[in-house]
């Protein structure tokens, strides 16, 4: 189970403690903090270090773009309502929303694509450039649930507020393209944004099996914001796929520690203890799965892809029938496209035997 901020944002939340507890209670969490390295070498997949632009970096291209608008002597009110007609409207400008591209703000201008977090980055760092006040905003809205490959995400949803005075501002949400002034969400830093970044980068590289290079994002994401259970989650699930459970565990557990609120990581913590041979550890986390994820179609056909990766029919047909059950055609059984490697599969499943069609490089 992964949390993306494709869609994003799930923030951890926040010690409501006096002082001396509130201290206390830091030092303990500082003493369970797993000690993980810069990096693991022996992870698969190659490690990229250079990125072509900074989070928020205005590009000279985005300089450009700002100077043409000729916005500097408008009012905010001017300014935001023509960045939401250009960006959404104008020819050349138009920015199309992609669920799995994160990006750099400066990488989302030169692309004119990008999820939720990279069209906000880039409406952030466009309106600072006129000297505006504008902000990420956790929305408030109801996750939506997606898998793919096996991996089983669940997506939030981040957006703009900018204010046109000290009190007064206007959301821009790029997923359904509005402009409104009721602002639904919670402000976040610009810290805990790039972390949520860095999560997504590392999680877009884990569904494609660059699980060196997703590790380097996640590590990236803790540094800068280390007290995110989800990234912990994440970095678990991570670890447990390479086969490194006692990391994989001590990051599980210090997610929970950090926020008990969240419940995703009890499903990776599940399935770290069926992999180490705990059967009942894991079944002592049977009832309360079932009960927040047991009619999540997203979740179920999610199995059945992970069955497949491994040549499971029987688990994977039984899967399959239980997701479409809920969410009819979720799953098209003559058609099932996953990702070994660097290699695309599509599968079908017919009479309840599994067949490749179709190999790509």
């Amino acid at each position: 189970m992964y949390n993306l901020f494709l869609f994003c944002v799930i923030v951890s939340s926040t010690l409501l403690l006096n002082a001396c507890s509130n201290t206390a209670r830091l030092n303990e969490l500082a003493a369970l903090k797993p000690s993980i390295p810069p990096d693991i070498t022996e992870l698969p997949g190659q490690l990229t270090l250079t990125e072509k632009y900074q989070f928020l970096e205005v590009t000279p291209a985005m300089e450009r773009f700002i100077s043409s608008l000729k916005l500097r002597s408008k009012s905010k009110q001017e300014q935001i309502d023509t960045l939401y007609r250009v960006m959404f409207y104008q020819k050349g400008y138009i920015i199309d929303y992609e669920m799995f591209e994160t990006a750099s703000a400066g990488e989302t201008f030169e692309m004119k694509r990008g999820n939720c977090m990279s069209l906000t980055a880039l409406m952030v760092a466009l309106g600072r450039e006129l000297g505006m006040n504008a902000r990420f905003q956790e929305a408030k809205s109801k996750p939506v649930w997606h898998s793919e490959n096996g991996v089983f995400t669940q997506l939030s949803h981040v957006n703009t507020r900018m204010y046109r005075d000290k009190n007064l501002s206007i959301v821009v949400d790029f997923y359904d393209k509005s402009l409104y002034n009721k602002n639904h969400g919670e402000l976040l830093s610009d810290d805990v944004a790039e972390a949520f970044y860095y999560n997504n980068l590392a999680s877009e590289a884990l569904i494609k099996e660059n699980y060196r290079q997703a590790y380097h994002y996640y590590y990236k994401a803790l540094d800068i914001a280390p007290n995110l259970s989800f990234v912990w989650s994440n970095l678990g699930a991570l670890l447990s796929r390479n086969n490194l459970y006692p990391l994989a565990e001590q990051s599980y557990l210090y997610a929970i520690e950090l926020d008990p609120s969240k419940k995703n990581v009890l499903l990776n913590l599940r399935g770290l203890y069926i992999k180490t041979n705990r059967p009942q550890l894991a079944r002592s986390l049977d009832k309360t799965i079932d009960r927040l994820y047991g009619d999540n179609p997203h979740y179920l056909k999610s199995i059945a892809e992970k069955a497949l990766l491994v040549g499971d029919i029987a688990t994977a047909v039984e899967y399959i029938h239980k997701a479409n059950a809920i969410l009819p055609g979720l799953i098209d059984p003559q058609k099932i496209t996953l990702t070994k490697g660097d290699k695309k599969i599509e599968y079908e499943i017919t009479q309840n035997k599994l067949k490749e069609i179709y190999i790509k490089q």
